[in-house]
């Protein structure tokens, strides 16, 4: 559990750190698309870690699941926002791994 929180926050510093200009971070909410509808594995992880997260960075983190077509929808969402840090995208092996091996698109 701990391991997942720091490889969060890891991933959320390195997002925010390509920023030009110095800035406050996080200055808004932070999203968490689960491509998943809720109840599922990532969902409940995401819910695990909310709380906590919310408590370290200072700013509401909000969950937003995506489903549709075994992932897809949501990590096509995740892949169109701005690249900002304030957008987090949690998949598993199949959108992270294998769709990007299998489908062109």
């Amino acid at each position: 559990m701990q391991r997942i929180l720091i490889t969060l926050i890891a991933s959320l510093a390195l997002g925010a750190a390509s920023q030009v200009w110095a800035q406050a971070w996080p200055s808004r909410p932070i999203r968490f698309i689960i491509p998943f509808p809720p109840g599922g594995g990532l969902d409940h992880t995401a819910r695990t870690i909310q709380p906590r997260l919310q408590e370290l960075l200072g700013q509401p983190l909000v969950i937003e699941n995506k489903a549709g077509a075994g992932g897809i929808v949501g990590a096509e969402f995740a892949k169109n926002q701005a690249p900002d840090g304030y957008t987090v995208f949690l998949g598993n092996t199949g959108t992270m791994g294998l769709y990007p091996a299998l489908y062109q698109k």
